[in-house]
């Protein structure tokens, strides 16, 4: 398999926290969101990304509905 140069391909932009998928900075202890993913592993791993990156802690549940996040520090 033969692997093509191409030139002049722009980077895209850097998704920033204002752009998040999910509202980790904005929550206030108390807060949660209710998240349709297949598997809680994925929403569990952007939990831990997101408790390093913001100093917050949450608790991730799976409900009926599909997997709730709550703030809780």
């Amino acid at each position: 398999m033969k692997v093509e140069i191409e030139k002049n391909v722009p980077v895209p932009k850097v998704i920033g926290a204002s752009t998040a998928k999910y509202p980790w900075a904005t929550m206030e202890v108390g807060d949660s969101f209710l998240s349709h993913v297949s598997k809680i592993a994925c929403l569990t791993s952007a939990r831990a990304q997101a408790e390093r990156k913001t100093g917050r802690k949450f608790i991730t549940r799976t409900t009926p509905e599909g997997v709730r996040v709550w703030r809780v520090a």
